[in-house]
């Protein structure tokens, strides 16, 4: 059969430079600083408390997006996640273990609408993974598509339920 062009192949990746933030984790209960906008090499894990995620562009060089556990809750509303490597291991975008997470993407701009996008030529070894329940809702694309030169195949486990006012959309 035949394939299906990337409907995202002209969404053009975030510039960045330098770090914000080196190897971000949160793992006490409680609350977490807000986070803000920015470079975060090594990534973010958010393994407990509760994190408020400020509007805006999150680039993640290197780590990925790790959200676990039940007394886990994160919320940001209009942000985008930029995940690449540059000088720093890639990883994946992780949510399971009941944590309660509610995110919204951006509505206006080039990231309008996308929550989550892969760099196309950084692709983690790890499979992404969304393992959800009611506690996790998001509204947004996440966008996962490599096109390195040592590809490895991006998988994403995927189970949930759905609520209502949310969507999501795998590309």
């Amino acid at each position: 059969g035949a394939t299906t062009p990337d409907p995202l192949s002209t969404l053009p990746a975030p510039s960045y430079s330098g770090c914000n933030q080196t190897n971000y984790s949160w793992s006490n209960s409680g609350t977490a600083p807000t986070l803000s906008p920015g470079v975060y090499c090594g990534g973010i894990k958010l393994l407990g408390g509760t994190t408020v995620m400020n509007p805006g562009t999150y680039i993640l060089n290197g780590g990925g997006l790790d959200i676990q556990g039940a007394n886990t809750v994160v919320t940001g509303s209009g942000v985008f996640f930029y995940n690449t490597s540059s000088g720093y291991t890639a990883g994946p975008l992780l949510m399971s273990g009941q944590p309660t997470v509610t995110l919204t993407s951006q509505t206006t701009g080039t990231y309008q609408g996308i929550l989550f996008m892969q760099d196309h030529n950084v692709c983690p070894s790890t499979s992404h993974a969304i393992n959800g329940n009611t506690n996790i809702k998001y509204n947004g694309t996440i966008y996962l598509h490599c096109t390195s030169s040592s590809y490895v195949a991006q998988n994403i486990l995927y189970t949930g339920e759905s609520s209502t006012g949310y969507y999501s959309a795998l590309v």
